[in-house]
């Protein structure tokens, strides 16, 4: 009885002491010398929710690393005059779903999070945070500015080259993100989607005498159709294969248009359509044909993955599990260049690209799959209470 009395009153001295302790700032021991538990690849938004959710989870600041080339919030920075195909609450639900974000307190947070929730803003109400929560990020982690040109996986560890650097990792994500997808057309009276979608740029490149083909039915290609019909073009021609679909469509309740951009489609290309709009179901022959005619083109038919940077001295990654974000051991994919896939409510397969999706998606892969995985390198997790260990990760073998 002594003797069970003595390690009652010894535990509950050790539970005092070890509650004292700040045990997320403690160091963790990681595996094989290497000097990164974590490397993340890109910090958009994708990246960016990457280090936030690390933070929550309890992985050391020191054993994060965030390597981009450029830390302006990803391509988002080019789209800050578009106006949003969300209602702004799903960029507050991005911010309020990690608890590390909730320590920028900037003038841009409190804007994003004090305007009307329903409104569909310009992008600029979601990238100024961004661009916030970067450098908020940047003083907690090591930030790393470059371009990565190469993974290599040997000795159950990554090889990340940056430059003339190498950095040695456990884990790696790609957060690498996408870019304008184009068609050889008119190649050389190409406008770029990324400068087109500023609408001050397109306006010092277009003249009212223009004939202006625009390939694609997105939320773009309308968008550009309403900017060049504001400007006065001469002549707009939009080729497309499928029809403009909107959020109220069975299926499109993720990508159909909506907004200011979706009432105008039906007010004006579906009401009695401006003279000098044609639209032309499109074809690689119709392309032929027609191109040549335009003294401009934009193509917003889409992004491709950004260049990926090559795996082990060979081509970049062909497939990814778009249910996990698993590439490789201990290698993992999110973002618009690795999203996940679900079934519409028409039993089509589509992907999860919103910044609220990224987050939702994180939140579930990370502690469950990324960091339960059998290869998973593993790591003592914050004690709860005293002599429990979070199920999320446990003590690498």
């Amino acid at each position: 009885m002594k003797r069970l009395l003595f390690l009652l009153l010894f535990s509950l001295s050790l539970q005092s002491n070890v509650l004292q302790l700040n045990l997320e700032q403690m160091p963790i021991n990681l595996s094989r010398n290497v000097s990164a538990e974590w490397a993340v690849i890109g910090a958009g938004c994708a990246g960016i929710a990457i280090v936030g959710l690390l933070l929550d989870l309890g992985v050391n600041p020191d054993a994060i690393k965030l390597i981009d080339d450029e830390f302006q919030a990803g391509r988002l920075i080019k789209y800050t005059k578009v106006p949003a195909n969300v209602p702004n609450q799903r960029f507050i639900d991005y911010i309020n779903a990690c608890n590390t974000f909730s320590e920028c307190n900037t003038p841009a947070m409190h804007y994003l999070k004090e305007y009307d929730p329903q409104e569909r803003c310009p992008l600029s109400i979601i990238v100024n945070p961004l661009l916030d929560l970067t450098e908020m990020l940047k003083q907690k982690i090591h930030a790393i500015q470059g371009l990565v040109n190469g993974l290599n996986f040997d000795g159950e560890k990554w090889h990340v080259s940056i430059g003339d650097k190498i950095i040695t990792t456990n884990h790696v994500v790609l957060a690498t993100g996408s870019r304008p997808k184009s068609l050889p057309y008119g190649k050389e009276r190409t406008i770029d989607l990324d400068i087109a979608l500023d609408p001050d740029q397109l306006a010092q490149l277009i003249d009212t005498n223009d004939t202006v083909g625009i390939v694609g039915a997105s939320h773009s290609a309308v968008l550009l159709m309403k900017w060049l019909y504001e400007l006065g073009t001469a002549r707009i021609l939009n080729f497309y294969k499928q029809p403009i679909s909107y959020v109220t469509d069975p299926g499109k309740e993720n990508t159909g248009i909506t907004g200011i951009t979706g009432q105008w489609a039906k007010e004006v290309l579906e009401g009695i359509k401006p003279a000098n709009i044609i639209q032309v179901q499109s074809s690689n022959e119709i392309l032929d044909v027609w191109s040549p005619i335009c003294d401009k083109m934009i193509y917003a038919i889409g992004f491709e993955r950004n260049p990926l940077p090559l795996i082990n001295g060979t081509q970049p990654i062909d497939s990814y599990d778009d249910q996990t974000g698993e590439i490789a051991p201990r290698l993992f994919g999110i973002g618009i260049a690795f999203p996940e896939e679900y079934i519409s409510s028409t039993s089509n397969k589509e992907h999860n690209i919103g910044l609220r999706d990224f987050m939702e998606y994180a939140q579930r892969v990370m502690p469950e799959i990324w960091m339960r995985a059998p290869n998973a390198v593993r790591r003592l997790s914050p004690f709860a209470k005293l002599f429990m260990i979070s199920p999320i990760v446990l003590p690498y073998n």
